[in-house]
């Protein structure tokens, strides 16, 4: 089970994105297929479909980084793999909202 905050929904409610509250593992299908356990910090975005059931994530701001440069350079398989798009996309609106608690909670751009 993954402690997580939701911080919007889309689809009509339908999709849930969501910001890891702690670290944690995860357990992910192989290449040989066997379940690979996988760490994540704190802060990482996930996206849940219908059920709950997770279409991306957790991921950590430095995967999503990597992600970005693979397509950037044009890396066959990120360009192609039909959840890069999802995963940038939570990447950034996860992150966005972390820096719109960040203004609020510093007081950045109140007037006095």
């Amino acid at each position: 089970m993954i402690d997580a905050v939701v911080i919007d929904t889309f689809k009509d409610g339908s999709r849930r994105l969501m910001r890891a509250d702690k670290p944690g593992t995860v357990g992910v299908i192989g290449k040989d297929g066997t379940t690979v356990p996988v760490s994540y910090p704190a802060g990482a975005a996930i996206l849940s479909g219908v059920g709950g059931v997770a279409l991306v994530g957790p991921v950590s701001f430095q995967s999503l980084c990597d992600l970005a440069e693979r397509v950037l350079d044009g890396d066959p398989r990120a360009l192609t793999d039909p959840l890069s798009l999802l995963a940038l996309a939570s990447g950034i609106c996860t992150f966005r909202s972390d820096i719109r608690d960040a203004i609020e909670d510093d007081g950045i751009g109140e007037e006095s």
